[in-house]
């Protein structure tokens, strides 16, 4: 037992040496987390705020003419929507009530504030739009009526945003090698099940690659793979399943890890990754097969570094939420002190 607790101690130890933390929020691109070089292991949870669980439908001469359940691309994904319903009588009538209320008596216990889009066609072109906002509450049903003349014949969309709010964790791994191949996954070491869905964006916020289940039905994980960029930079966006715009449109809720996979770079200007830097690697780059083909920076490495030889990997550090390190350090000082 007295290992164990020195174990912790020596956790809480190196944490307060430099280990990196998560820091909040990092929910939209701009607001990434930049992490320190040498950073290839993040530890960071998802949380979702749900919204109602919404049912939809349309009425015609005071009768349900459709209904859905959860078909809006808006919201957490228990949100409604109807597409393509007819105004042939000049009228529009919608009601939105809970989830498992098929006859819009009231019969739910859903509540929360919605937003519905409503976009009205002749043919395929729009001729109006514009949103509804309400508050559905346990026991009640919310009715939308429109008449107007000018839409006669007409159809209309109806798409229900539930406001379901959820994370999106944003990070960019640093002093990266250009080049070099690397491997992204997200992983479940505490088993919660989590459905993660994974983008890859450039340092101006434009996704370059997403990856949902790389191996489904055995995982609901998430890989990418692919070459680090000239700046050396890796921005990566961890969302729950469902989420592919990066909004926080998911019900995913766990902890998880992602884990960055470098292969050896070896010593900047070793182009030929012998574990020396010589003339053959200069010969190398003349060929433009460096890094970056024909490059100064490649060209600066190799004089650079010129004789030397690839030094030892760099170790691998977690970056914990700051809460996860509170706790050990709290939990390291009540150990030390019962030992005294």
């Amino acid at each position: 037992m007295r290992i164990h607790y020195l174990w912790i101690v020596a956790l809480f130890v190196g944490l307060l040496a430099g280990w990196c933390e998560a820091t909040e929020p990092n929910e939209t691109f701009a607001e990434r987390t930049i992490l320190s070089p040498g950073v290839t292991l993040v530890a960071d949870e998802l949380a979702s705020t749900p919204g109602p669980d919404t049912y939809l439908g349309t009425y015609r001469f005071g009768a349900l003419y459709d209904a859905d359940d959860d078909s809006s691309p808006f919201g957490d994904g228990f949100a409604s929507a109807l597409y393509m319903q007819p105004f042939d009588t000049g009228v529009m009538e919608f009601r939105v009530t809970g989830s498992g209320d098929f006859g819009f008596t009231g019969f739910h216990s859903e509540s929360g504030a919605y937003v519905a889009h409503v976009s009205v066609y002749e043919g395929i072109n729009l001729i109006d739009s514009f949103e509804v906002e309400g508050t559905l509450e346990p026991g009640e049903v919310e009715i939308y009526t429109d008449f107007n003349l000018d839409w006669l014949f007409a159809d209309y969309d109806v798409e229900i945003d539930n406001q379901g709010s959820a994370d999106v964790d944003f990070v960019t791994f640093t002093g990266l090698t250009p080049g070099v191949p690397f491997s992204l996954e997200t992983m479940d070491s505490q088993g919660s099940g989590i459905d993660t869905y994974m983008g890859w964006f450039d340092d101006s916020g434009i996704e370059l690659a997403f990856n949902d289940d790389f191996d489904f039905p055995n995982s609901l994980l998430s890989r990418i793979e692919g070459v680090v960029p000239p700046s050396g930079n890796l921005n990566v966006a961890v969302t729950g399943f469902g989420d592919d715009f990066y909004e926080g449109s998911h019900s995913e809720t766990g902890s998880y890890e992602l884990q960055l996979s470098v292969e050896n770079a070896g010593l900047p200007g070793d182009f030929d990754s012998d574990g020396d830097v010589d003339g053959d690697d200069f010969l190398k780059w003349q060929r433009g097969e460096s890094p970056i083909p024909l490059s100064q920076s490649d060209l600066n490495d190799w004089q650079t570094n010129y004789g030397t030889v690839v030094p030892p990997l760099a170790t691998v550090a977690v970056v914990p939420e700051p809460g996860a390190v509170l706790l050990l350090g709290m939990g390291a000082t009540i150990l030390l002190l019962r030992q005294h």
